[in-house]
């Protein structure tokens, strides 16, 4: 392999990505652990719930490495991989409402962090060279669940009604609609838009969590971030709807 400046640069074997990728797993493992030890809960079904979606998320990358050309996971997501630890620790804490509202602050704390990690994964990706359709999915994917799990905490500790899962399921709903459209499965053009919304999203909801913001403001914010959402998936189905072939680049 040659790098930018010419010089030649030896590409790991596929045996050594396994041990890389056996140490990402391993090191995911150890950081559940501590961060079980560090906010200092006993529930143990904390632990099983987080243990139980990190497995998940670990099954579901490894059917898609299968899947594709895509011979290891690389740095990029390996970035990603931090951000999926975080949460799904976050998802465990978020079962269990008592413990949710005791270590709210820390578990906003950890979401702050999940969140400015989704902008360092992608530089990662194109500085080393390793976007990819796989890394991509990966992000998006996760995007998907974090924002689901706080549409899910705001529920826990009453911020909103049953509604504010429709931030979250959004996307998965969507997913269902392509079934009967099938134009809704071509491939999007690149968004800021979107992604600004994304962050919009998860920004309202940690808000709507924050214990100062009342549940009727916090419902009144859930209700203006849904609305936003609404708005850029009707922009994006209507452009998908209109393509009759190849999207644009």
């Amino acid at each position: 392999m040659t790098s930018k400046a010419g010089k030649y640069v030896a590409e790991p074997s596929r045996a050594g990505w396994l041990l890389f990728e056996l140490f990402l797993g391993l090191a995911g493992l150890y950081m559940l652990n501590a961060e079980l030890w560090v906010f200092d809960i006993d529930e143990v079904g904390v632990g099983r719930v987080a243990f139980g979606a990190y497995l998940v998320v670990a099954f579901l990358l490894w059917l898609g490495l299968r899947r594709t050309d895509q011979m290891h996971l690389g740095w990029a997501n390996a970035v990603t991989g931090v951000r999926a630890v975080l949460v799904c620790f976050m998802t465990g804490v978020a079962m269990f409402p008592e413990t949710l509202e005791v270590h709210l602050m820390s578990f906003l704390a950890l979401a702050l962090i999940a969140l400015c990690l989704d902008g360092v994964d992608g530089w990662v990706a194109r500085r080393k060279g390793e976007s990819s359709p796989l890394g991509a999915r990966f992000d998006m994917e996760l995007d998907a669940a974090f924002i689901l799990l706080l549409s899910f905490s705001v529920i826990q500790l009453d911020k909103a009604g049953v509604w504010v899962l429709m931030i979250g399921g959004m996307r998965y709903l969507f997913i269902l609609a392509s079934l009967w459209l099938p134009a809704l499965k071509k491939p999007l053009y690149d968004s800021w838009r979107r992604k600004a919304i994304c962050v919009v999203q998860v920004l309202a909801l940690m808000v709507c969590l924050v214990p100062l913001v009342s549940a009727s403001v916090s419902a009144w914010l859930a209700a203006l971030a849904l609305l936003l959402l609404v708005y850029s998936f009707a922009v994006d189905t209507h452009w998908l709807l209109q393509q009759p072939g190849q999207s644009r680049h």
